[in-house]
């Protein structure tokens, strides 16, 4: 009865791992490289129709694709959005899947703005923060104690003009 067990414990551990190494030869053959694939290959990636692929060959012309935020920068069309699910569905970049970019800290939320007039082109520029206004001085001095920054001129007269 223990042999029995025994066998059933090896075999099962034997399926499991032959469906591992069946699972994982097809998700390498499904996966489309988009730095080689030829256009039928990038349509078959869901999603991917003629115009989203002559805009992917058309962008390789000029270089391969370093890397998945390459490929969203220069290619018209392709945001964080669409490159999840075309990695999910099998499209790579040398090799390696898509992985969204590290979130934006709760303090830091509404700096960003997209320097893009198109959405989901993933450029994006920090706008500064305006600087604190400096103390304002109290006007406790006398006006002759004060710095010359810290006195107004006196209105002029209309008609009269600086000598320069």
């Amino acid at each position: 009865m223990i042999a029995f067990d025994r066998l059933a414990q090896v075999s099962r551990w034997c399926i499991a791992a032959t469906a591992g190494t069946l699972l994982t030869l097809c998700v390498h053959a499904a996966s489309v490289e988009a730095n080689s694939a030829t256009t039928a290959e990038l349509e078959g990636i869901k999603g991917i129709g003629p115009r989203m692929a002559a805009n992917i060959l058309n962008e390789r012309r000029s270089g391969n694709f370093r890397d998945w935020v390459d490929l969203v920068e220069r290619v018209q069309g392709i945001g964080p959005g669409s490159a999840s699910k075309f990695s999910n569905d099998g499209l790579t970049v040398n090799g390696a899947p898509y992985s969204a970019p590290p979130t934006t800290p709760s303090s830091a939320r509404g700096q960003h703005r997209s320097a893009s007039s198109s959405p989901g082109r993933g450029v994006i520029m920090t706008i500064p923060q305006p600087a604190a206004a400096p103390p304002q001085s109290t006007p406790s001095a006398p006006p002759s104690a004060r710095t010359p920054a810290e006195r107004k001129p006196a209105p002029r007269p209309p008609g009269i003009t600086q000598a320069h």
